[in-house]
């Protein structure tokens, strides 16, 4: 450590000079010189002696920190997250706020009331005991700070390894007002001329402000002065060209218009500028409009490079700062196609996409031809069960009941017509001739579905004699059967299961609505058979409706018959408006002629037997079930 006086310089020696090194150097307003020494020391020097102020000061020994004087002797201090102000008499100390990590400072400087930090964090700013973070809007800026400066205008210039950043006057004066922005800055490196970067520490100040307004930055290389004043921006805009388009297979100029061979996949695009003072500072950023969403900043680099593009019509853009960061917002674009190949092409497309609605439709066919196969065996299976127990009944039940009933006949003929006995014979011979009649019916009932094409609109016209003879006077209904569509034939089994479920519906009309008018209505369409039976009763209560009454199996039986044929059952009652019981059948279970609507006629011959043909009144054969056998 030297002194400097009218007589030259002479060695100022210090506490621990043979250990440590001079770091910084500061004068407050009492004319008292301060030093800070490589081992975190700061020393006062009062009444010609050395007074440590560490403790003073709240320091710790190791840590260094940053000192520096201002124009008005204040001394100030920056370590561990805090600053502190000496005005020649007491301390004045600012803590960072909530204890947050400041930018390690390495430096400091002070212009007005403004007190700088510099260090590896970046640039911070300590102004009426608050403290700022400079935020950037380029993010490479400014690096490690070594070096900061405000000057007489206003400018900032920061000195670090990164080379000089300079933020403008006006520019620093809008961060200030708003500290949450981003600040735009000005870079020089060697490609401007400067020799070499900053230390990290040594030496400090590593940038000063001389009286004439030059600056002054200790670099690795030596010493470098710059006069802000002679600085000129490059206003002008770059010219921005797009040189080629390179494919795997060929090169090609960058001009409108072109078009790239079927199955280009990946793509070059060579783009640089003109009109620039420092190429190498040009950035660039660019956007391949039906790819890109955004634009892509890519720095320096010069081509954009693209993988697995499809065939269609892009249009590629692309623009440029120049040394000074100004941009062309204009820039450069190239228009430029690809081809389809022959399996790329929309009619190839819609080729594939109807072949695979061919296949799926003639999946779906297939499909439904088998499940019409199974439900047809299944069906074919329960007339076939059918028949046996009808053969069965009427072989060996009923023909048991018969020869019983002729002995019980000869029995009660050879008593006396005054015997006791007689009565009883007599009342037996009643129930079994009952009990045969109702057996009989059974069997037909069995056999119906094979034998005779049972007419629906009879059947359900008969219901109503069932219930009121023409012998007896029964209430007044007004009962009407109204049929839609084209008559189609009806599988036998659907058609009887159909009919149980529309006289059950008619049953309870006529015993329990008390209505005046009753409506059967079918309709035969091409995807469905549709039964309703309506009423204008006095409805259904909605707890039998939805849970049935006790001991009564009319609703559940319906339903029961609707899911085993795999059609819709549906119930709608009200007081006011009586009840409808809609059934739907689709087509390709109820009617036999869904394939195609025409049948040919095949008649198995034994034994042969001479009947007319229930549908078209032609003469024709009957196996020996009585089964007409349609073949589509």
């Amino acid at each position: 450590l030297w002194r400097s006086s009218g007589k030259g310089l002479s060695p100022l020696h210090y506490p621990e000079e043979s250990l440590d090194t001079v770091l910084f150097v500061a004068v407050d307003r009492n004319n008292e010189p301060w030093i800070t020494t490589s081992s975190g020391r700061a020393y006062r020097l009062s009444h010609g002696a050395w007074i440590d102020q560490n403790d003073a000061l709240g320091k710790k020994p190791g840590v260094i920190g940053a000192m520096v004087d201002d124009h008005s002797g204040n001394v100030w201090f920056g370590f561990s997250n805090k600053v502190v102000e000496w005005d020649g008499s007491t301390y004045r100390r600012f803590a960072f706020p909530d204890g947050k990590r400041g930018v390690s400072e390495n430096t400091m400087s002070v212009r007005g009331d403004h007190v700088w930090l510099g260090g590896p964090g970046g640039i911070q700013l300590v102004k009426d005991g608050h403290f700022y973070l400079m935020h950037w809007k380029d993010r490479r800026l400014p690096g490690r700070v070594s070096g900061i400066v405000e000057t007489e205008t206003g400018d900032l210039w920061i000195n670090g390894f990164s080379g000089i950043t300079h933020v403008t006057g006006a520019d620093l004066r809008n961060w200030i007002q708003d500290p949450e922005s981003a600040v735009s800055a000005d870079h020089f490196d060697e490609l401007d001329g400067l020799p070499g970067l900053s230390g990290e520490t040594l030496p400090q100040p590593s940038v000063v402000e001389a009286p004439d307004g030059r600056l002054w930055f200790a670099t690795t290389r030596g010493i470098a002065w710059l006069d802000p004043s002679a600085l000129r921006r490059n206003s002008g805009r770059p010219l921005v060209i797009i040189s080629a388009v390179i494919t795997a297979a060929k090169t090609y100029a960058g001009s409108n218009g072109l078009t790239l061979p079927a199955r280009t996949e990946n793509l070059q695009i060579d783009y640089t500028a003109l009109r620039l003072a420092v190429p190498e500072r040009a950035l660039f950023r660019y956007k391949l409009e039906g790819v890109d969403n955004d634009w892509q900043d890519v720095g320096t680099r010069r081509q954009a490079y693209y993988t697995k593009l499809r065939p269609g019509t892009y249009k590629f853009r692309v623009m440029a700062s120049n040394d000074d960061g100004i941009w062309d917002d204009t820039g450069a674009s190239l228009d430029l196609s690809i081809a389809p190949a022959w399996f790329q092409t929309n009619w190839f497309i819609l080729l594939c996409l109807a072949s695979l609605i061919f296949v799926a439709s003639a999946l779906y066919r297939l499909r439904v031809r088998q499940i019409a196969g199974i439900i047809k065996a299944r069906f074919d299976e329960r007339l076939a069960e059918r028949t046996r127990i009808a053969q069965e009944l009427h072989d060996t039940l009923l023909q048991g009941f018969l020869s019983a009933s002729m002995q019980v006949h000869t029995a009660a003929d050879s008593l006396p017509s005054d015997s006791n006995v007689k009565p009883i014979l007599t009342r037996a011979i009643q129930l079994m001739t009952q009990v045969i009649d109702e057996g009989r019916n059974a069997v037909r009932g069995l056999r119906t579905s094979q034998s005779v094409s049972l007419d629906l609109e009879q059947a359900f016209a008969r219901v109503q004699r069932d219930f009121y003879p023409p012998n007896i006077n029964g209430p007044e209904v007004e009962f009407r059967i109204i049929v839609e569509g084209q008559r189609r034939p009806l599988h036998p089994l659907i058609r009887d299961e159909i009919y149980r479920i529309g006289r059950e519906a008619l049953t309870n009309a006529f015993r329990h609505s008390a209505a005046k008018r009753i409506d059967v209505e079918m309709k035969y369409s091409s995807n469905q058979f549709r039964l309703v039976v309506r009423d204008d009763g006095r409805g259904i209560e909605p707890d039998v409706l939805l849970k049935g009454r006790d001991g009564h199996w009319g609703l559940p039986g319906m339903k029961e018959r609707a899911d085993r044929i795999g059609a819709r059952l549906q119930v709608f009652s009200s007081a006011s408006a009586g009840t409808e019981v809609e059934l739907l059948v689709p087509a390709r279970v109820a009617f036999q002629d869904q394939n195609d609507g025409k049948f040919r006629w095949r008649w198995r011959k034994r034994p042969p037997e001479a009947v007319s043909d229930p549908h078209t009144g032609a003469e024709a054969e009957r196996d020996k079930a009585g089964q007409y056998i349609r073949q589509p």
